[in-house]
């Protein structure tokens, strides 16, 4: 818990459910004053619920306000509800100080990473007591982080902030972690908070096993219990025999008996007998802890060096040109990160090198069934088929070796069973990958937009993992230096 004299929000005995009904929060008690404190949890775990709950924009009987907290959220909503804010509260020198054109506020719309940078903007403007900002990074582009950085590294008032983004967390001293486990505060490094995580991160796998375990025994004690009744009710139709019933009624109860009761039977018994393999191989993958370098595909042979080459291609959209004359060439073992500003039409170029749109002038030419493309949020992966069923279907594998993948992979085994498009984005990212990583025929090059938005600290280390040990070809756009450095990327595409 966080305490502090002068408390501008506190929340007292809170519990949190989400719309179908599972708990994020139980009798949370927590104080925010002037402190700068960053909090961090896996996806899903509710962080963007609380901060609503926090900022009022949720009301909740159990939150006290002391002050008036200023939130950005991380969906920013329509752009032209955002010009219009920065209209009313920006000027020309304001605007340029974070990198941005006094013409963006003659548009009618504006670039994710301009919107966001004008609700910043706004934000340090209001100067609140208690400033709120969710995955503030969101959008950004390098230089867009770095004056985020340094205006925040000088804010005076409280600060709450969530963020994946490492290069901003190493400025906090004060964590709020939550976790299914519970919620507390750490103090120390972000190094500290890295470590409780991962370790956390395998308890959590083991307890889903040992979970589902327990459920398993606790529904063969059912089935027992079932047969029992069973056995009696047989013993009771026979003694309404010898009560010489009407035929008709032995009918009705024959039909319940024999229809409605086995359909159920024969239903349950193939879902407990699903969960039982599961939960078999699950935790054989778990005492087997194979390293992720053992499942690294083999790049097939015999195909061409060069995989896809743009030849001084030109984007247009909306009647504007986003870039000209660009030209390159990706080969079997290299490593490329498109950079540039926001709207410099880094995204639309990945669409051309993977083959799903045409240059507007110039020439991309390859063999497009070699590449594999996860969008930001891996919008081009929402299916509702689940990781399990997706990964048998495209290297033909047994539980058991899925098991294995995905432990190797550190993707959450209660995750895996869910429809892709019920995943956060984040997760979603990761099980794109992991499907990619394993198809058959093997992938050549990866294209990946924005492959960390939106991961927690255990999924962004695990694609971490995953990605220094591709051995293919990749093509990424991050505006993470430092994840960027970690996945041995060495040459640079800039976009101006």
């Amino acid at each position: 818990m966080i305490r502090s004299p002068a408390t501008l929000v506190k929340a007292e005995n809170l519990d949190v459910y989400t719309p179908r009904g599972r708990q994020l929060f139980q009798g949370l008690n927590v104080e925010f004053s002037h402190d700068q404190v960053a909090m961090i949890g896996r996806n899903g775990v509710g962080k963007t619920t609380l901060l609503k709950i926090l900022a009022g924009e949720i009301v909740r009987s159990e939150i006290v306000l002391h002050t008036v907290p200023y939130l950005v959220p991380q969906d920013l909503g329509a752009t032209s509800e955002t010009i219009h804010l920065a209209r009313k509260m920006l000027s020309g020198g304001e605007l340029a100080d974070a990198g941005l054109s006094p013409d963006v506020l003659l548009q009618d719309a504006c670039s994710p990473g301009e919107q966001r940078k004008l609700h910043l903007l706004a934000a340090r403007k209001a100067r609140p007591e208690l400033l709120i900002l969710d995955e503030p990074t969101s959008d950004l582009d390098e230089h867009g982080i770095d004056w985020l950085r340094g205006w925040l590294s000088e804010w005076s008032q409280g600060l709450l902030l969530v963020s994946h983004n490492r290069l901003l967390l190493r400025q906090f001293q004060h964590f709020f972690l939550i976790a299914e486990s519970g919620c507390r505060h750490l103090s120390g490094g972000f190094k500290v908070v890295e470590n409780c995580l991962e370790t956390e991160g395998l308890r959590k796998q083991r307890q889903y096993v040992s979970d589902l375990n327990a459920l398993i025994r606790k529904e063969e004690k059912n089935e027992r219990v079932n047969n029992r009744h069973d056995r009696k009710k047989n013993r009771g139709r026979l003694n309404e025999l010898g009560r010489c019933p009407s035929k008709a009624k032995l009918n009705e109860k024959r039909s319940y008996a024999q229809v409605k009761q086995g359909r159920r039977k024969k239903l349950w018994r193939k879902r407990i007998s699903t969960s039982r393999e599961w939960a078999k191989a699950t935790r054989r993958a778990l005492d087997v802890q194979l390293d992720l370098r053992l499942l690294a595909p083999q790049q097939p042979m015999g195909t061409p060096t060069e995989i896809v080459e743009a030849d001084r291609v030109l984007a247009v959209i909306d009647g504007r040109e986003i870039f000209s004359h660009v030209s390159m060439c990706v080969r079997r073992t290299d490593r490329m990160v498109v950079s540039g500003r926001n709207g410099a039409g880094k995204t639309t170029l990945l669409t051309m090198l993977s083959g799903q749109r045409q240059a507007d002038q110039g020439r991309v030419s390859g063999d497009f069934s070699r590449i594999g493309m996860i969008e930001q949020g891996a919008t081009n992966w929402k299916s509702d088929g689940g990781l399990i069923a997706n990964l048998q279907a495209v290297c033909d594998a047994r539980l058991d070796d899925v098991a294995e993948i995905l432990v190797g992979h550190r993707f959450p085994l209660g995750l895996a069973q869910r429809p892709l498009k019920s995943l956060s984005p984040g997760e979603r990212v990761r099980a794109a990958l992991i499907c990619l990583y394993h198809r058959s025929p093997a992938i050549e090059l990866l294209v990946l937009d924005e492959p960390t938005v939106g991961l927690d600290f255990v999924g962004l280390a695990a694609l971490r993992d995953a990605l220094k040990g591709w051995p293919g070809a990749m093509v990424v756009v991050s505006h993470d230096r430092d994840f960027v450095d970690s996945i041995g990327v060495r040459c640079e595409i800039r976009l101006d």
